[in-house]
C-alpha cells in the first residue's frame, strides 16, 4: 500500500534498494511507476515475475507500466496472464478488454468484445464496462450492438436523456 500512497522518497526510505523482499520490490515498483521512472519500475516488477510468473497482480502491474510507456500491444499478454490466473475478476477482465480494444488490432478487438461481455455479465451495473463494450462494438462495425451498449452505459450512469438519444 505504501508504494501506492506515499511519495517515492518515503517509499525508498522504508524499502531501500538493499531490501530484496517481495514487499520491498513490489512497493518500489509501484512507487517508481507512479514517479514516472518506468525503467526502474520494470526492473523491480521483472524480478518479481521471474519468481512468481503466474501472479495476477504482478502481471497486471507490468501491463500497466508497458501501457503507460505507450506499448499497448506489448502490455496485452501481461493483462491476459492476469486474467488467466483469476478468470472471473471483473477488474482484470475490464483492464484486458480495454487494452485489447486500444490496440486497434481487429483480432484483439474481437477478443476485447468477449472479455467485456464477461464483465457486464458479472457486473451489469458497471457503466465503464458497458462504455468500453460499446466502443469495441463500434470499432468492429457492429453499430446496433454499439448503440445498445452505450445506452446501457448511460442508463447505469443515471443519464436517461443520453440513453434515449442513443
Amino acid at each position: 500500500l505504501i508504494g501506492y500512497v506515499d511519495p517515492l522518497p518515503r517509499v525508498l526510505k522504508e524499502y531501500p534498494d538493499s531490501d530484496n523482499s517481495l514487499e520491498a520490490r513490489y512497493a518500489r515498483s509501484v512507487a517508481y511507476f507512479g514517479g514516472g521512472q518506468m525503467m526502474k519500475a520494470l526492473a523491480q516488477i521483472d524480478s518479481l515475475l521471474a519468481e512468481y510468473p503466474g501472479d495476477p497482480y504482478f502481471n497486471e502491474l507490468k501491463g500497466d507500466i508497458l501501457f503507460k510507456n505507450g506499448k499497448t500491444k506489448a502490455a496485452v499478454p501481461f493483462y491476459q496472464a492476469a486474467v488467466d490466473a483469476v478468470p472471473d475478476s471483473p477488474m482484470l477482465l475490464l483492464s484486458l478488454g480495454r487494452r485489447q480494444r486500444e490496440t486497434n488490432d481487429p483480432a484483439l478487438i474481437k477478443a476485447a468484445i468477449e472479455n467485456l461481455k464477461r464483465v457486464v455479465e458479472i457486473e451489469p451495473a458497471n457503466p465503464g464496462a458497458w462504455k468500453n463494450l460499446g466502443i469495441a462494438y463500434g470499432l468492429n462495425k457492429q453499430d446496433p450492438e454499439a448503440s445498445l451498449a452505450l445506452a446501457e452505459s448511460a442508463i447505469t450512469s443515471g443519464d436517461r436523456a443520453r440513453a434515449r438519444a442513443l
